[in-house]
């Protein structure tokens, strides 16, 4: 994903600016990436690990074969026994899109690399 954006706007290095959650993925991309960070800007998180709440959120979004379903809401309904809340799944589902063919999309690389940095800090 940030290699994209990188080729597209030509950078070699960015000002990266985290907020919350953000802040661990400013934070780790800074760990994972040195060379491309020119400056890091972190509020509101510190460099440690926290208590892993949110894996059955992650687990249940990865889990998802989107090529069986042809509604957003077989989508939604799908993660329901996973994520009982149905505001929680629609705000999840925000990143879901669908491709020139119209099948179903969710861009998984941020949720990887959120799980990973929630599971501990640092080359977790």
């Amino acid at each position: 994903m940030w290699r994209s954006f990188f080729i597209a706007h030509h950078l070699e290095q960015a000002s990266v600016i985290g907020h919350s959650m953000g802040g661990k993925v400013a934070m780790q991309f800074a760990l994972d990436f040195p060379a491309r960070v020119k400056k890091l800007v972190v509020v509101d998180m510190a460099p440690r690990a926290y208590q892993r709440a949110h894996d059955h959120i992650f687990e249940a979004l990865l889990a998802l074969d989107l090529s069986r379903f042809q509604t957003r809401s077989e989508i939604e309904e799908a993660l329901a026994p996973g994520i009982p809340s149905l505001n929680l799944r629609r705000f999840l589902l925000k990143n879901l899109g669908r491709d020139n063919a119209g099948k179903f999309f969710l861009e998984d690389e941020p949720a990887r690399g959120c799980r990973k940095i929630m599971r501990g800090w640092a080359r977790c």
